[in-house]
C-alpha cells in the first residue's frame, strides 16, 4: 500500500513535537497487532534522539517514522547502514551513532558511509570505537565505491540517507543500494525538501529531482505490463511519503 501523508498544522518545534507524540502514543506505536509497542522505559527514539540533540526529532519530524519502523529491531542483531555522519551539523558529528547504539542496542551491527574521511576519523578515535560502528569513507554517487560497501557487508536490513541530499546522490545511492535490503527492510531517504531547492540542483517539477523520481514509481509499482518503468519497483512492497521523509518498504 502506497501512503502519502499530508500533515496540515503539524507539530514544528520540540514543545510541540513532544506534545504531539505523548498525546498520540497509542496510536503511532500501536504494533498492527492490537498492542501496544513497549515504550514505558523511556528509551523510545525520540526520547533518545532528543538527548543527543540530533536533528532527526528537532528540526525534523522522523522520530515518530523510526519509532513505527524500527522498534520491532531493537535488541536483535539488526545490520543498518547510515550515509552521512553528520560531520557539518552544528552539534558536530555523530548524534545518529550514538542514537542508533543507545536505541537499537548492543548487538546491532551499525555502519555508517562518509564522505569527509579526517572527519570521520577524528570522531572515530574518539566516540565510534566505543560505539562499535563500522566506518566506510567515499562518495555516495560513486559506483564502485557502493559496491565496495556492500561487498563488506552483503545485505542490510535498514539503510538511511542523511547524504549530501543532492538529487544524484540521492538517486544513485537508492539504486545501487535498495537491492541490498533484506526482505521485510526499509530504505529511507531524509530531508526531501531539497528536491525543492536550486543549491542541490532541485526545483519544482523538475523531473531530475528525488520526488520526481518517487513519483515515477508509483507508475512504475502499478503498472500492469511486466516491463517496469524502473525495475527497482519490484523490490518495493510500499513506501510511506510524509514530510520531508520517505520510507520504503522492501519485498
Amino acid at each position: 500500500m502506497l501512503s502519502i501523508g499530508l500533515w496540515i498544522g503539524y507539530p514544528r518545534n520540540l514543545t510541540q513535537i513532544s506534545q504531539y507524540f505523548n498525546a498520540n502514543r497509542s496510536i503511532l506505536l500501536n504494533n498492527g497487532n492490537g498492542g501496544l509497542l513497549n515504550n514505558t522505559d523511556g528509551k523510545s527514539f525520540f526520547n533518545i534522539s532528543k538527548l543527543y540533540k540530533t536533528d532527526k526529532v528537532t528540526s525534523h519530524n522522523y522520530g515518530l517514522y523510526y519509532e513505527k519502523y524500527l522498534r520491532k529491531y531493537v535488541g536483535s542483531s539488526v545490520d543498518l547502514l547510515e550515509i552521512g555522519l553528520g560531520g557539518g551539523m552544528p552539534y558536530g558529528p555523530g548524534a545518529s551513532a550514538h542514537v542508533w547504539r543507545s536505541y537499537l542496542g548492543p548487538l546491532a551491527n551499525i555502519h555508517f558511509v562518509e564522505f569527509d574521511r579526517s572527519c570521520g576519523e577524528a570522531w572515530y578515535t574518539i566516540d565510534g570505537y566505543k560505539l562499535n560502528i563500522t566506518m566506510f569513507y567515499g562518495s555516495q554517487e560513486s559506483i564502485p565505491f557502493l559496491k565496495t560497501v556492500t561487498s563488506k557487508n552483503d545485505y542490510f536490513d535498514v539503510i538511511i540517507d542523511d547524504g549530501g541530499h543532492r538529487m544524484s546522490q540521492q538517486i544513485i545511492s537508492f539504486t545501487h543500494l535498495l537491492p541490498k535490503v533484506r526482505s521485510g527492510g526499509i530504505y529511507v531517504i531524509e530531508d526531501l525538501l531539497t528536491s525543492y531547492m536550486s543549491q542541490y540542483d532541485g526545483g519544482y517539477l523538475l523531473n531530475t529531482t528525488t520526488i520526481e523520481f518517487i513519483k515515477r514509481l508509483v507508475d512504475s509499482i502499478q503498472a500492469a505490463s511486466p516491463q517496469k518503468l524502473i525495475p527497482l519497483a519490484d523490490r518495493i512492497s510500499s513506501f510511506e511519503v510524509v514530510n520531508e521523509i520517505c520510507i520504503f518498504n522492501v519485498k
